[in-house]
C-alpha cells in the first residue's frame, strides 16, 4: 500500500520532535498547510463535502424568493433559509457537483459532476460513499480528478 499524506504528515511530525527542529519547521506556514490537508484528506468524506446539506445531512436546494408567501413572515423565512444554505455552501469542499436523484423508500442520494464524468452514490444520510460499486473510506481515497474548492488550504 502507497503511503499517503497524513501517514507522510505524522512522519514529518515524528522527525520534528526527534530532532528539535520545531523552532524553525513549526513557524513555516507551509508544514502547516500540509497537516491541514493531511487531516482532510485521511477523513471519511460526507455528502455535505460536495452539495449543501443541513446538520442532518438533507440537501439543501437553493432558496428562491419567489417560492416565499409575500410580507414579513415570507421574508423572514427566505432570509432564514438563505443564511442556512450560505452556511451549508460553506462547507461545501469540491466544485462542481449537484443532486441528481433521492429516493427516499432506499434513503440512496446519488451527485455527480455536470458532464456526469464522477457520478457518486450516498446512503445511510449521506455517510456512506460508493463510486464505481466501491465504498470510499477516505477523500484521499477518491479519484485525483475531483476538484477541491479555490482556496480551501
Amino acid at each position: 500500500m502507497r503511503p499517503t499524506l497524513h501517514d507522510y504528515q505524522f512522519e514529518l511530525s515524528e522527525q520534528v520532535a526527534k530532532h528539535n527542529w520545531s523552532k524553525t519547521l513549526l513557524s513555516n506556514e507551509n508544514f502547516w498547510k500540509v497537516d491541514k490537508f493531511a487531516k482532510l484528506t485521511n477523513r471519511a468524506p460526507h455528502l455535505g463535502d460536495f452539495v449543501p446539506c443541513d446538520e442532518d445531512g438533507n440537501v439543501l436546494e437553493k432558496p428562491e424568493r419567489v417560492n416565499y408567501v409575500i410580507g414579513v413572515d415570507g421574508f423572514d423565512r427566505f432570509k432564514e433559509d438563505w443564511e442556512q444554505f450560505q452556511q451549508a455552501q460553506s462547507r461545501v469542499i469540491f466544485k462542481g457537483f449537484s443532486l441528481r436523484n433521492y429516493d427516499k423508500d432506499s434513503g440512496v442520494t446519488v451527485i455527480s459532476t455536470d458532464e456526469l464524468t464522477h457520478v457518486l452514490w450516498f446512503k445511510e444520510n449521506g455517510k456512506v460513499l460508493t463510486f464505481n460499486g466501491v465504498e470510499i473510506n477516505r477523500i484521499e481515497d477518491l479519484p485525483r480528478e475531483i476538484e477541491f474548492k479555490e482556496g480551501l488550504i
